[in-house]
């Protein structure tokens, strides 16, 4: 048997570390249920599908950007750190879809979530003319790219003090870290 296990030496960021952390133990998970289907009569079709479903691709990683927020907590992070980057991937108000906040000053700053659907095996942004791509890293990609870069993934630094402002009575306050980055 293969034994699982994310490497320690390597030059992976925070970030990454901690997605194929994840990786791994939804990976151990299943292949824990696998071995529980096999034990079964064939008759548990539905069990194995519901595995099919849950399968996580390490080969298409959620993007540095994606944060498990509300679209009014995307807003106020990108309007209290815009030295962060100025746009963020997070789940869609409708189930298994996502969103694209971004922030951006071309007059005065202005906020636009656009939606993004997952068809199929790609994600599909919901413009003026629909755009289809195979990956969330390529949806982020195609952003940056047709704003020749004005618009830049939202990230947070490894540094202790970075991700940190001070709030009305002088405290420093936490922000609310991405789960797929350190």
């Amino acid at each position: 048997m293969m034994f699982l296990s994310v490497p320690q030496h390597g030059t992976l960021l925070p970030g990454q570390v901690i997605r194929l952390h994840e990786v791994l133990e939804k990976e151990k998970k299943r292949r824990t249920e696998i071995d529980q289907i096999e034990q079964l009569p064939v008759t548990s079709v539905e069990k194995e599908k519901k595995l099919i479903e849950e399968h996580v691709d390490v080969f298409n990683p959620m993007p540095a950007c994606f944060y498990t927020v509300s679209r009014k907590e995307a807003t106020e992070m990108l309007e209290k750190n815009p030295s962060f980057g100025n746009m963020i991937l997070r789940p869609g108000s409708d189930s298994g879809n996502y969103s694209i906040t971004i922030r951006q000053e071309i007059d005065i700053p202005r906020i636009k979530h656009y939606k993004v659907v997952k068809t199929g095996e790609n994600y599909t942004i919901e413009l003026e003319k629909p755009v289809t791509l195979p990956s969330l890293c390529s949806v982020i990609d195609y952003f940056v790219k047709e704003t020749r870069g004005n618009l830049r993934p939202f990230i947070y630094s490894t540094d202790d003090n970075f991700g940190q402002e001070l709030n009305t009575e002088g405290r420093n306050e936490k922000l609310k870290k991405n789960p797929y980055v350190a």
